[in-house]
């Protein structure tokens, strides 16, 4: 079973295994499965007569979504976006926290009463919660291991770091939050060995949670029945997720400044192309009318429809088809 599709440690075995029609594949995202038939492709065109000649293209391969059947503890009766989580290793090529930490500063300068904060008493000061804001204080919630995520001293109270946690408490935390933020980075080069400059602008290289690897955030965010936030790029990529169980934002729109926006009800453009305003708007009027909250029948029913598929692959596979 893949998640990721670029891990070759196995690869000294595979062309035996698949040229004696002994391995079957699965994947539990089909965006992996893609990435893994190119992968394919271009080893059944190799100019090596090994390769070429042991059958990529025949590997049986089937997609498994694998999500657990976990007991509901969730008793969620938030109205205000206040609870939002980062799921992962605090490896920073794999999540852009920098990214959502200068995000999180800059809309707190602006506007801290929109968080639930006051404004910094001083420049090495950290954001305290106003009592008097007419919103529920916001808390990003770093939940993971390994390194230090770094949190900047003015982020203290805003920003709970939940560390090797365990099975229980962990499954329970992640029930408690009212959104899971992906956070992807784009620090992992897959297609390129260096960065693109044209004109002034520097293009990264995508993250391989858009390509080649399935992220647990998605897995777990559905099994925990919380909403998770997304683009249009990673619905495509996580084709099976749909309006049921995320909140899709406008790509154009970072992650914090649509929580903002999810938050308050109110939303104006940052920096955006301008003949792509009224698209942008558009579509955060149409995230914002419909708003974060997705219920358990919805997450039921969705969760429903992908066992049911499952069970269709393990039937196929128990029958050798």
């Amino acid at each position: 079973m893949f998640h990721h599709a670029e891990d070759i440690q196995w690869h000294d075995n595979l062309v035996e295994w698949v040229r004696t029609g002994s391995i079957r594949i699965l994947t539990i995202s089909e965006h992996v499965g893609h990435r893994l038939d190119r992968n394919f492709r271009a080893l059944a065109e190799s100019n090596n007569e090994t390769m070429n000649s042991a059958g990529y293209e025949y590997i049986k391969k089937d997609i498994y979504i694998p999500i657990l059947d976990l007991p509901q503890k969730r008793n969620h009766t938030s109205r205000t976006l206040s609870n939002v989580a980062i799921q992962g290793s605090f490896r920073f090529d794999r999540r852009d926290y920098w990214g959502v930490y200068a995000d999180l500063l800059a809309s707190l300068k602006e506007h801290p009463q929109a968080w639930g904060y006051s404004p910094l008493i001083a420049p090495d000061s950290a954001y305290q919660i106003d009592e008097t804001a007419p919103l529920q204080p916001f808390q990003l919630h770093l939940i993971g291991n390994a390194d230090d995520p770094q949190v900047p001293f003015a982020l203290s109270n805003v920003v709970r770091v939940h560390r090797d946690l365990e099975y229980d408490d962990f499954y329970s935390l992640i029930q408690s939050m009212d959104m899971v933020l992906p956070a992807f980075g784009s620090l992992e080069c897959l297609y390129f060995p260096f960065f693109f400059q044209v004109d002034h602008f520097l293009i990264l290289p995508l993250s391989a949670d858009y390509d080649a690897k399935a992220s647990f955030t998605m897995a777990i965010s559905l099994e925990c029945n919380v909403p998770i936030l997304v683009n249009q790029w990673m619905r495509q990529t996580y084709s099976f997720i749909d309006d049921r169980v995320t909140v899709t934002r406008p790509q154009a729109v970072r992650e914090i400044f649509a929580v903002k926006a999810l938050r308050t009800g109110q939303w104006s453009p940052q920096l955006v192309v301008d003949n792509q305003v009224k698209n942008v708007m558009m579509a955060m009027d149409k995230m914002i009318e419909r708003g974060w909250i997705r219920s358990a029948d919805q997450f039921t029913i969705f969760k429903d429809e992908i066992w049911a598929r499952n069970a269709e692959v393990v039937r196929r596979i128990l029958s050798d088809v």
